[in-house]
């Protein structure tokens, strides 16, 4: 199947909302074994949203667009929609007493504007995808443009909304329609601070003459790994090869973050966790408890960005403030020592650095970072030197501190 994405939206060309939309169908699809051949993004226009459509018909066999259902005047997908595909809107009433209820359990008496029941007109012929997050439902046309049969998803734009409706209802339809089973799978994993030239330098000798395409794609956070082949059998047995080959930096198929990792290793091994951070300002706090089942783990932590804090709380020598200075190794050990015992939690990490734009001289630079993490009986120290702007340098800090930490905590993971 051929899979066209349309994004609506003018925020999305404004860059004052992410298209996170995107990133959540192409992962979704991969595991039905399908991928997106083309995307585009469109503002809130009925001309560039013809447009949109006019091309995606003509060449794909399923769009799914995402946006432009709600009740307001720059909802225009489910108008241009209909249009399009000449399938005249149709007022339900039990989608219109839907949304009657939804307005009253959180707005009480008073008059409904008559905009939101826009939200109740519905191609002719299509199929209503329930909404249980929102007030817009999601919409099939099993339609056709130019002689070429087109399945047609409309989705709502919040992630919170999209994500539940692109798993329960249109999943199960698209891979009811691939019936010609020639399908290509995808199976990924996270290497924890891995650099792109070097793990692709590692690993295209090893495919070169094997019919798995490889693929790349790098943050803060590391890099992450993508095989894609038709044969399962096949691309299982070179997955596990290739997750073996970076063991230790490799996170388990499914995590999505180094955050999400070592919630999970701390879970299998009952620990808990502290975390003390000066430049970056509690970015690493607010990473672990975003991960579902934080709790169970992460005891809390401590933003120690004066020195006052740093020794009056986490207990960090003023001497050693005075001779090694706040952005040293030393003051990063005694960070994760302090709040590892302020807290009494199994392991802990630290961050202290100089994240700019001012602050640094030519012995201590904008840039330079210290991380530290202890577990156990084992402590460990790592000097990072970061290129880029403040937020470039805070953010790939926290993923250093947690990266450290967990290869810390994995070190203790009995081997299969």
């Amino acid at each position: 199947m051929q899979i066209e994405v349309i994004s609506t939206g003018t925020e999305l060309l404004k860059g004052s909302n992410i298209n996170t939309n995107l990133a959540a169908i192409g992962c979704a699809l991969g595991t039905i074994g399908q991928t997106v051949h083309r995307a585009q993004t469109v503002g809130d226009d009925r001309d560039a949203l013809i447009s949109a459509f006019h091309l995606a018909a003509l060449n794909g066999d399923v769009i799914l667009v995402t946006g432009g259902l709600g009740p307001t005047a720059d909802d225009l997908t489910r108008d241009v929609a209909a249009e399009f595909f000449g399938m005249p809107l149709v007022r339900s009433r039990e989608l219109a007493d839907d949304l009657r209820r939804y307005y009253r359990r959180r707005h009480g008496a008073g008059p409904i504007p008559a905009t939101l029941f826009r939200q109740a007109d519905v191609p002719q012929g299509a199929a209503v995808l329930p909404n249980a997050n929102g007030s817009a439902p999601g919409l099939y046309l099993n339609t056709a443009y130019a002689g070429h049969a087109c399945h047609v998803f409309l989705l709502p734009g919040p992630p919170v909304e999209m994500e539940p409706i692109l798993n329960a209802e249109v999943l199960p339809r698209l891979t009811d329609l691939d019936d010609d089973g020639d399908r290509i799978l995808t199976r990924g994993f996270l290497v924890a601070g891995g650099a792109e030239l070097l793990i692709e330098e590692a690993l295209e000798p090893r495919f070169r003459d094997c019919p798995i395409s490889l693929a790349y794609c790098a943050s803060a956070e590391g890099t992450r790994v993508f095989l894609s082949a038709a044969d399962a059998a096949l691309l299982d047995e070179k997955f596990t090869e290739t997750h073996q080959l970076f063991s230790g930096s490799a996170l388990p198929e499914g995590c999505l973050s180094i955050a999400e990792g070592l919630v999970r290793l701390l879970q299998k091994q009952h620990q808990t966790m502290s975390l003390a951070e000066s430049c970056t300002g509690g970015l690493a706090a607010a990473a672990i408890t975003a991960v579902p089942g934080a709790s169970e783990v992460f005891q809390g932590s401590v933003t120690a960005y004066d020195n006052r804090v740093k020794s009056e709380v986490l207990g960090v020598p003023e001497s050693l403030l005075a001779t090694s200075g706040a952005v040293s190794a030393d003051c990063a050990l005694a960070m994760t020592r302090g709040v590892r015992q302020l807290l009494h939690t199994d392991c802990s990490a630290a961050i202290t650095g100089i994240a700019g734009p001012g602050g640094g001289t030519p012995e201590k630079p904008v840039g330079l970072v210290y991380v530290a993490a202890a577990c156990g009986d084992r402590e460990r120290v790592q000097e990072c030197r970061f290129r880029g702007s403040r937020e470039s340098i805070r953010q790939r800090s926290r993923a250093a501190a947690l990266r450290l930490l967990y290869q810390l905590v994995s070190e203790a993971e009995p081997q299969a």
